[in-house]
């Protein structure tokens, strides 16, 4: 019994710290500016987490001027991330693919499992790649048509398929709430 007694202390600290490591990360406002050039450099984005065994990484960097979101996925087919819900129903979805030289993207609504052509204004750039067997896509919004005055947090879905097109399904998705910090 007396044994177990620093055993049960070192696992009741260790148990917050298990918990605070399996919940999502916080996107913090920041004065720093992402380029839209279709790649990843390293302290570009705020915000970073991997998905699928590392074949998805979502990026996201908020500041005043522009909300920047980045999904890279080892696909050669199309890329997206969805903006203020945990399903397709009611996203703002942010999809893109390369064919050939050409970037495709376009921002859709999602309604119900489909999605269709949405508000393109909201869209400040983007730019596309495709690497080898990697797909990246780049995009600035203007961040108030996404995080509105004293939202805490924000539902992001990502996602890639395997083909190029809009409409093609997905070969894996996911979703994830971010916390965001004024």
């Amino acid at each position: 019994m007396r044994n177990s007694l620093p055993f049960a202390l070192a696992f009741c600290l260790l148990i917050p710290c298990l918990a605070a490591s399996a919940q999502s990360g916080t996107l913090s406002k920041t004065r720093n500016e992402t380029v839209l050039d279709g790649s990843i450099q390293d302290g570009e984005y705020s915000f970073t987490k991997s998905f699928n065994g590392d074949k998805l990484k979502l990026y996201l960097n908020w500041s005043d001027r522009a909300l920047s979101v980045a999904v890279t996925a080892e696909t050669r087919g199309w890329v997206g991330a969805g903006l203020n819900s945990l399903r397709m129903n009611g996203a703002n979805i942010l999809v893109g693919y390369v064919r050939g030289r050409d970037q495709a993207f376009r921002i859709d609504d999602g309604r119900g499992h489909a999605h269709s052509l949405g508000d393109q204004g909201v869209e400040l750039g983007h730019a596309l790649t495709e690497q080898g067997r990697w797909t990246t896509m780049e995009v600035q919004l203007q961040p108030d048509a996404f995080i509105q005055a004293g939202q805490s947090s924000l539902q992001v879905i990502v996602a890639y398929g395997n083909a190029d097109g809009f409409k093609p399904i997905h070969r894996f998705r996911t979703a994830d709430t971010v916390q965001l910090e004024r």
